[in-house]
């Protein structure tokens, strides 16, 4: 998958029904969403008009990701297990389309920034994932770019951007996403890392997984009052 970009097999049906890649331990993966209704800071993600399979794998996997008081802790084989069968099952999915743009762009943005997210808590193991990777964030690039315009969704647009620029580091795309977080920062009185960690939080962070400090570094520089970058996103 790693050469080729595309899954190389099926998935099991949430239930671990089927052939193919299953998901972590079944009575995590069946945990289901009791801490979408107990946990008021997270994004409620049922009125966005998601697609469905989307919608259900992601809302499986933030009740996964140590998203409640009492967090599970993944294993490495746990954390490889569950990196895999994300990104057979996202990838498996067709290109969404639809009427609504808001959801259609809304829908493929969480896609892709699902299984961007997946690669960086993973990182890489045997055979470098960059070239996999750089597929994947211009595809959230370019869906990105149509739902900045018209999506009032905070949280979101800063867990986008995030992801985005952390995962195009050391690429030509990088400063397309650095540019846009500090614009967005100015807007919603971004200051320090705090303020963006918050937004995170209500989407989906894992913040066992010391990958989390790139993400902090990587703010930390957007948002310093006498970069260059901050300057000329406040013009």
């Amino acid at each position: 998958m790693l050469v080729t970009g595309s899954p190389q097999f099926d998935t099991q049906n949430d239930f671990g029904e089927g052939d193919g890649v299953c998901a972590i331990q079944q009575s995590q993966w069946q945990w289901q969403f009791s801490m979408e209704n107990t946990n008021p800071e997270l994004l409620d993600f049922d009125f966005l008009g998601l697609d469905p399979i989307l919608g259900n794998t992601f809302k499986r996997l933030r009740s996964v990701l140590q998203m409640t008081e009492d967090p599970i802790v993944l294993s490495t084989t746990d954390l490889h297990d569950l990196t895999c069968f994300i990104l057979h099952r996202l990838l498996s999915l067709p290109p969404l389309t639809g009427s609504d743009s808001l959801s259609t762009n809304t829908s493929e943005c969480l896609r892709y920034g699902v299984l961007l997210y997946m690669f960086i808590i993973h990182g890489p193991t045997y055979y470098s994932h960059a070239h996999v990777l750089h597929a994947l964030v211009l595809q959230l690039q370019h869906h990105l770019g149509h739902l900045l315009s018209f999506s009032k969704n905070d949280s979101l647009i800063v867990w986008f951007l995030s992801i985005g620029a952390v995962a195009s580091l050391g690429t030509n795309e990088s400063q397309w996403f650095r540019w846009r977080a500090a614009g967005i920062s100015i807007v919603l009185g971004v200051r320090c890392w705090g303020d963006v960690e918050k937004h995170l939080k209500r989407v989906l962070w894992l913040k066992a997984v010391p990958t989390w400090v790139i993400f902090q570094h990587t703010w930390e520089d957007i948002i310093m009052p006498n970069s260059s970058l901050y300057n000329s996103a406040h013009v």
